[in-house]
């Protein structure tokens, strides 16, 4: 997983539309405490075997911004659709946008699968 995990946050962070938004802020699973919106957390949720030589993983994107910015969070998660979809590594499966009472923010979600 360490590879896929490594690969997928090179990817995102070659892209300036992602890092014109989130700079480096890209975090396995959960981002430290008091991370600043916006932020960029993924989740690497299985990984199977395609043959001796390589391995496939699904993998879930959040995309965190906060109160107010529900269009900056659609926006942003359409402009990643886009990259991923272009990107022969990536297959895109759904995208989905959510707010988190909890910490009163919006998520932007992409789910995908590794190649």
């Amino acid at each position: 997983m360490l590879k896929i995990s490594e690969a997928l946050v090179l990817f995102l962070s070659t892209h300036s539309d992602f890092t014109n938004k989130m700079g480096i802020k890209i975090f396995p699973i959960v981002a430290p405490e008091k991370t600043d919106f916006p932020f960029t957390t993924y989740r690497i949720n299985e990984q199977t075997a395609l043959s001796k030589d390589g391995t496939a993983a699904t993998v879930q994107l959040y995309f965190w911004f906060g109160p107010n910015e529900y269009a900056k969070c659609v926006t942003f998660t359409d402009a990643m659709k886009l990259i991923i979809e272009a990107n022969e590594n990536y297959e895109w499966q759904s995208a989905t946008v959510d707010f988190i009472e909890e910490g009163f923010s919006f998520v932007g979600i992409i789910n995908l699968n590794t190649n």
